[in-house]
């Protein structure tokens, strides 16, 4: 990679590297990119995390399925996983 010579590095997760198709948290993936992360920073770069998973994470918590929710219950999901999402994090 061109990390090399980056002052700041942009990642973007998607919910599937969060959740697996079990709704289970990928506790090891997220251990090993924290890791990463840590590498990062140490090395004396900015780090910049993009990521989705507030509505799979909401509809976790709340036993949902995330197919079919309309605009309003999505973004009511949302605001709880984002809860969990930053817990996570």
């Amino acid at each position: 990679m061109y990390l090399k010579n980056s002052k700041i590095v942009a990642v973007k997760i998607g919910s599937s590297l969060l959740i697996d198709n079990n709704m289970k948290i990928r506790t090891k993936w997220l251990t090993e990119f924290s890791k990463d992360v840590k590498k990062l920073v140490d090395q004396g770069k900015k780090v910049i995390i993009i990521t989705s998973g507030a509505i799979a994470l909401g509809c976790k918590k709340l036993n949902l399925k995330k197919t079919n929710l309309k605009l309003d219950k999505s973004q009511a999901v949302a605001s709880i996983g984002q809860i969990e999402l930053m817990n996570l994090f």
